[in-house]
């Protein structure tokens, strides 16, 4: 037997094993009821394809424009509870697929605890939990809404589509008009995306706009929607296919098998918990194992998804896109009419696309995305529960009157029932879930306020009093941010103008950057600047452990090498220098012939002639002859008796 989730625990991220929760459609509908619920939720329609729209054209998860998603999914939740509260409806079931998704989403929330960077885990999973809201409105809205729902959904669609190709096209790029928030670099995946959906549903909306589908129409539906799938996932194979037979064929195979592999390595390092959302980039830079893979060849969603999330997340997902199918197919029969079987076939069909298409389009598991994939997939599981008791798809009244048994007959409408008054718990409930709201919003709008308050304006001094006091504000508000403790050492470094001030605000100095490296360890930046300030207070030991540690966490940064390369070589490790120095040759930078001459003069000073005679003459090979380098040539030539050729 189904779980049932209390709507009052639902809100606040909860479930129950046993409850009865939500609302359906009152008794009494006259016209006139009818035009005034139309207009009491038409501002819960805006809120949704307001927030769609503003997240498919984000550029940042923590730009000021973030924060209004996170608003108005918020406060739609809120308008929700109090148009079912105040519209008294009656009760009906919440089922193990809705504890599921709560379940799933507060996995997201606490899995920044186990992150590599919890600030920036904390600032995507801030959008992403707005994935929940739609959710929600799916839920107890959309599914009575239906036709409405995606006719506006396509307008959306569109409109996002319209602004991302303005801006691409250079349209927008007038005096006045700021574009930070459009995703310039991935507006043509976006656009992609977004021109899918839309075939999608409008190809869809008339199947759900007839009254008596017959099997033939389903068969139809069914044949032009997976038929153009399976055309364009063809397509693409070709297209790969043609990509791979040229001759840059093998760079694009060899770069996705790499990608591939790190991918796989850093799955194997967090299996269960992954890394966090949003903190792939950092992950893969630092585990890469080819110089040549700078960014890496993403082929599918679930590859990202199972480095962020790991397994427990793969698992939860998996979860909901099979087990829910199944639950459907099963229970077919119960469906009392088939305009009701329409709509569940469609949205199950969309939801077994997305499943399909995230295989092979990492935009899938962008933050628009989910929030359409939640969407829906809330609207599909309220036709799955809802079974039509109320009747929210009209049967014929023809074959009502005549009293016709058929299993795709809805039930016979209940009888008028006074409304229930409106009691304590309703009070109770509207309390919890504002309470919920003003929290949930605070806690999402924290990065997004913290990283206003830390940015500079572009007159302002970086050493002035008003900025280190709004610095020092940003790290109280959001304190999980290794950037806003990055900006405060540099700060207080600035504020040392001497060396006298340098040691006095040394600990706070110090405290910051340690503070900052323990947030994100994959930014190089910080330890090379924690490294400096070792040195200039003659703490060199500290010096070259923080390198040292640097080093581990971020193999593939050179500098990052080279400086530790230099403070080994002072503290007499040539044999660690020259271990480094070929890390930096052959796995980050292969054709700097600097290095190769670099190894050279170490193989010289450990006495071993040989291996500085080969690594001279490569060095000669790639470095002319009028370089800088010229000097440093003619000593270690000297030193290792190498004939000079005319």
């Amino acid at each position: 037997m189904c779980a049932r989730i209390n709507l009052l625990l639902a809100f606040v991220g909860l479930s129950s094993a046993n409850g009865l929760t939500v609302l359906s459609q009152p008794t009494h509908k006259t016209p006139l009821f009818r035009i005034g619920a139309a207009l009491a939720e038409l501002p819960l329609f805006i809120l949704y394809y307001v927030s769609f729209f503003l997240l498919a054209v984000l550029g940042a998860p923590v730009s000021g424009w973030a924060l209004l998603p996170h608003m108005l999914c918020n406060a739609g939740l809120f308008l929700l509870t109090l148009k079912h509260v105040r519209e008294r409806r009656p009760p009906i079931y919440w089922g193990q697929f809705d504890a599921v998704v709560i379940v799933f989403f507060a996995y997201l929330a606490v899995n920044i605890y186990y992150s590599e960077a919890p600030g920036t885990a904390w600032s995507m999973t801030a959008v992403y939990i707005d994935s929940l809201s739609a959710y929600f409105f799916g839920r107890i809205l959309f599914y009575r809404r239906l036709r409405a729902y995606v006719a506006g959904l396509v307008a959306a669609l569109a409109l996002a589509w319209g602004a991302l190709y303005l801006a691409r096209a250079g349209f927008l790029n007038r005096p006045g008009i700021r574009l930070e928030f459009l995703p310039l670099a991935r507006a043509d995946q976006m656009m992609e995306l977004l021109r899918l959906m839309t075939a999608f549903w409008v190809i869809s909306l008339p199947f759900l706009m007839l009254r008596r589908p017959s099997n033939l129409i389903f068969l139809c539906y069914g044949i032009i929607v997976f038929g153009l799938f399976g055309f364009l996932a063809a397509g693409k194979c070709a297209a790969l296919y043609t990509q791979l037979r040229q001759p840059t064929g093998v760079e694009t195979n060899h770069a996705a098998f790499l990608t591939t592999e790190t991918i796989l390595t850093i799955s194997r390092h967090y299996p269960v918990t992954g890394t966090g959302l949003g903190t792939f980039p950092f992950l893969f830079e630092a585990f890469r194992r080819s110089p040549s893979l700078t960014t890496p060849y993403l082929l599918s969603a679930y590859f990202v998804l199972l480095v962020e999330t790991g397994i427990a997340g793969i698992i939860l997902l998996f979860y909901l896109l099979a087990r829910f199918p199944l639950y459907i197919m099963r229970r077919w029969g119960l469906f009392p009419n088939r305009p009701l079987r329409m709509a569940v076939f469609i949205f199950a069909a969309h939801a077994g696309l997305c499943f399909l298409s995230g295989i092979f389009d990492a935009q899938f598991a962008s933050p628009a995305a989910w929030f359409l994939l939640w969407g829906n997939y809330g609207t599909l599981v309220g036709l799955v529960m809802v079974r039509d008791p109320m009747r929210i798809f009209e049967g014929s009244a023809a074959r009502q009157a005549e009293g016709v048994a058929d299993s795709d007959q809805e039930p016979a409408a209940r009888s008028a029932q006074p409304p229930r008054p409106i009691g304590p718990g309703d009070y109770a409930l509207l309390s919890v879930v504002l309470i919920g709201v003003i929290v949930l919003t605070a806690l999402q709008a924290a990065p997004v306020i913290a990283a206003r308050m830390a940015r500079k304006a572009p007159n302002e001094d970086a050493r002035s009093a008003v900025y280190g006091a709004r610095l020092e504000t940003a790290v109280k508000i959001f304190p999980l941010s290794s950037e806003l403790w990055t900006k405060l050492a540099n700060y207080l470094q600035q504020q040392a103008v001497n060396p006298a001030e340098v040691y006095a605000g040394m600990p706070r100095i110090e405290k910051a950057y340690r503070r900052a490296i323990a947030l994100n360890p994959h930014i190089p930046s910080n330890y090379e600047q924690l490294a400096f300030l070792y040195t200039d207070t003659n703490n060199t030991a500290r010096a070259l452990e923080t390198l040292r540690e640097g080093v581990r966490s971020n193999p593939n940064q050179l500098v990052l090498r080279l400086l530790l390369v230099r403070e080994l070589e002072r503290a007499g490790s040539l044999a660690l220098a020259t271990y480094h120095v070929r890390q930096a040759l052959f796995r980050i930078s292969p054709g700097q012939g600097e290095l190769y001459l670099r190894l050279a003069e170490l193989y010289e000073q450990r006495g071993m002639r040989p291996q500085a005679v080969r690594y001279y003459q490569y060095a000669r090979q790639v470095i002319r002859a009028d370089s800088p380098s010229e000097a440093r040539f003619r000593r270690l030539r000297d030193k290792l008796r190498i004939p000079e050729i005319g």
